[in-house]
């Protein structure tokens, strides 16, 4: 089954590769990029894309995309603690995967929802992501819930096949909560079933106006990393400013990650 991106055209290379990251129930596709609100980006409770509001890598947020905005990037995560822009050697070796995500937020039901998704794969294997949190919330504590692959396309080893032969199940719901510490410093709680099973974890903190540190357990192990971002032009179509943020990190402490969004 192949999910519809509602729009959005990606370009993505083929299924993670690292040994210690690859196999049955570890989530290749997902320990990279989420998919999720907040990854890789920052944002804030009311749902606005912005470098001080929340962060995590891989794991979410209890923070939801507020109606009018949205969200495009790329990721590319290495085989080894080099950054790589391109995905194979000269030889043909393969160095490193990459990731594309898009997401948008609609107001609805007093809540922030957003619907997004993924492509992980050069040949278009995709998945669907759904998030929500309420507009109620509790003092500076913030909370929500949401799926990633909603109708379990990805599988757990990364490969379609797994979910064609009835095994793999990757369809992942998680409830989170986001504490607002205050001067753009945050941490988020949480758990869930299968990729999110266990406690997971995120904390960020701004450094200075445009640059965010970020730092998670993922249920599996510790990422970390840094992340820039920079107003680039106001669109008048939607009457917002179109921003980038560029993510530097290291996935299990030792695979690159690098990635790009673009946010109004």
């Amino acid at each position: 089954m192949r999910v519809p991106m509602f729009g959005f055209v990606f370009i993505a290379c083929s299924a993670f590769g690292q040994s210690e990251l690859s196999g049955r129930n570890l989530f290749p596709e997902f320990r990279t990029l989420s998919g999720l609100p907040g990854g890789t980006f920052g944002l804030t409770r009311k749902g606005a894309p912005s470098i001080s509001g929340a962060m995590g890598i891989s794991t979410p947020l209890a923070y939801s995309l507020g109606g009018g905005h949205a969200v495009v990037g790329f990721s590319t995560a290495s085989s080894n603690s080099r950054f790589r822009f391109n995905s194979f050697t000269s030889e043909g070796q393969k160095t490193s995967d990459s990731t594309a995500q898009g997401m948008f937020g609609i107001h609805t039901l007093g809540g922030n929802l957003t619907i997004g998704g993924m492509i992980l794969s050069k040949v278009g294997d995709s998945v669907l992501n759904l998030a929500y949190s309420p507009d109620r919330q509790i003092g500076r504590m913030s909370y929500g819930v949401g799926v990633q692959d909603a109708f379990n396309t990805g599988g757990s080893s990364g490969e379609a096949i797994d979910v064609a032969e009835g095994g793999g199940n990757s369809r992942s719901f998680y409830f989170a909560g986001t504490y607002e510490f205050g001067k753009g410093v945050y941490a988020s709680l949480g758990t869930g079933s299968q990729r999110f099973k266990g406690l997971f974890g995120n904390a960020s903190a701004s450094m200075g106006r445009y640059a965010k540190a970020v730092i998670e357990y993922d249920t599996f192990n510790w990422n970390f990393g840094v992340a820039g971002s920079t107003h680039l032009f106001h669109a008048p179509v939607v009457n917002k400013e179109l921003s980038a943020t560029m993510f530097l990190g290291f996935i299990r402490g030792k695979y690159a990650m690098w990635s790009i969004n673009f946010s109004f």
